[in-house]
């Protein structure tokens, strides 16, 4: 085997991922260490202000400490390799082409991983609440939960199968009509994500690949959706309120969540390229989210 050159022109790469939502609902965290602790801003209720105080005789007054929670972490690799025959790599122009065909997929490869954690993180629970009698009011139920739990809009992660589910309900469609510019029989000719979070009053629908979200699951989730408090991105989490992140092992300043090595095998004459790197999903708040079953299967 040849020597395994690291490949920083391969990690620069730009790749295309095919419909990944958990960015959006678990952002990345970059961490130095493989493991260690992870403060982070714990959900309390709101406390109620002191009233009443005796001022006359300069009584206590109530000290509310705040203070970090912490939690651990441990990062474990997940590795997408992929690798081409010598034929293979001769039907592209060159080697460096036939590198980088090989470095996307082992890209998305390594991102659909995070996607199906993350989605199992959020959908793969012991007791989600079944709204099968009632869809529209389990959903604003949920909702109407969250809403004052966290800064953040509200957002419904769900698989594609689902959302076509959800949108062809009549209670969905009577309502989706107000939201639609087109109605064909009675029924609103298309009903986008945007028009769905109308429907429900929430800032966002994300609508995941049925391959993370729907078969990527057991058969008992399948039917199960996300409705959380949407996090920024940007904002620390010791300072904010959040539901969760993924972290990453930071392995150096050029490196995004994870490094890329090639090398040849000369003995089954093949071409291989790694993608390897350290995560972990972490939730840090479940109260900011409520995962709902649509149907009344176990």
């Amino acid at each position: 085997m040849s020597d395994v050159i690291r490949r920083p022109d391969l990690e620069e790469q730009e790749v295309t991922l095919p419909g990944y939502i958990i960015p959006e609902i678990l952002p990345p965290l970059e961490k130095h260490q493989q493991a260690g602790t992870l403060y982070y801003w714990d959900y309390a209720a709101d406390n109620t202000a002191q009233s009443g105080r005796n001022t006359g005789t300069q009584a206590a007054i109530t000290n509310n400490k705040v203070a970090a929670s912490t939690t651990t972490f441990a990062c474990a690799e997940i590795r997408a390799r992929h690798s081409m025959s010598y034929s293979e790599v001769m039907g592209y122009k060159s080697l460096e082409h036939a590198e980088m065909a090989l470095g996307r997929m082992s890209k998305r490869s390594w991102y659909n991983k995070v996607e199906i954690d993350g989605a199992k993180a959020l959908l793969d629970v012991d007791s989600p609440t079944v709204i099968s009698t009632d869809i529209l009011g389990g959903i604003e139920a949920a909702v109407g939960d969250l809403m004052d739990l966290a800064v953040g809009g509200i957002g419904i992660a769900m698989s594609n199968r689902n959302f076509i589910s959800l949108k062809n309900t009549a209670t969905i469609q009577k309502r989706a009509q107000a939201f639609t510019t087109a109605v064909v029989d009675g029924k609103p000719a298309k009903v986008t994500p945007e028009a769905m979070a109308a429907v429900f009053g929430v800032d966002k629908v994300l609508v995941g690949t049925d391959a993370n979200w729907y078969t990527g699951l057991d058969a008992a989730d399948r039917d199960n959706i996300a409705v959380f408090v949407i996090p920024d991105k940007d904002v620390d989490c010791r300072e904010q309120i959040q539901l969760g992140r993924i972290v990453y092992y930071a392995w150096d300043g050029a490196a995004k969540h994870f490094i890329m090595e090639s090398f040849h095998d000369p003995m089954a004459d093949i071409h291989v390229v790694d993608a390897k790197g350290l995560i972990v999903t972490k939730l840090l708040n479940g109260e900011l989210v409520k995962t709902l079953k649509l149907t009344a299967n176990a």
